[in-house]
């Protein structure tokens, strides 16, 4: 039986160190951002987190909320026992992925300042370079002024199978996401 797991959290939350402990025990990752990338790339727009944003919202609201977890199945070729899909941002694709795979779905929250750390130590090119434009794309990302085709990570932690804060080493961090594993029986 295939198992399924959804990774939520707004930017620089620490996503990327549970997607690391979850291929440690198997999950293949996938991730709904490359679909966002794939479609800038298309029509000819730079990889900047806004653009990214925005083009996630396009796609939703012309094709559905699940558009980008649809476009990901795609790319499983079956042989995947454990599934990790990263990048959840939107409370239709939660939907999708617990209607058809009864997916369990992780959340990682940490306050701004440590994400402002963590982005700026990670050097993403797709990430914000000042505090303001931090903070714009924070505002987005949890969802303020944006419909319900639009980024909504506030709404999607609230329906998460749990949230782990990470706001302390990563030593403490990684101790979290394996009770969390543990207790999502993954």
């Amino acid at each position: 039986m295939l198992k399924v797991v959804g990774l939520v959290g707004p930017i620089a939350a620490g996503k990327a160190t549970v997607l690391e402990e979850l291929e440690k025990i198997g999950f293949k990752a996938f991730f709904l951002g490359e679909r966002t990338r794939e479609e800038a790339d298309r029509r000819g727009l730079p990889h900047d987190r806004s653009v990214l944003q925005n083009m996630g919202n396009d796609l939703r609201e012309k094709f559905g909320d699940n558009i980008l977890v649809k476009q990901t199945e795609q790319l499983f070729d079956g042989s995947e026992t454990k599934i990790a899909i990263d990048g959840i941002r939107n409370p239709g694709e939660i939907s999708y992925l617990r209607d058809k795979y009864n997916a369990r779905i992780i959340g990682v929250n940490a306050r701004v300042e440590t994400r402002r750390k963590f982005s700026k130590k990670r050097q993403d090119d797709a990430d914000p370079k000042t505090l303001e434009e931090f903070k714009r794309v924070e505002q987005i990302d949890r969802g303020a002024g944006e419909d319900i085709h639009g980024q909504q990570v506030n709404a999607c932690l609230v329906l998460c199978d749990i949230v782990i804060e990470n706001n302390g080493t990563i030593q403490e961090f990684k101790k979290k996401i394996q009770t969390a594993l543990t207790q999502l029986d993954l």
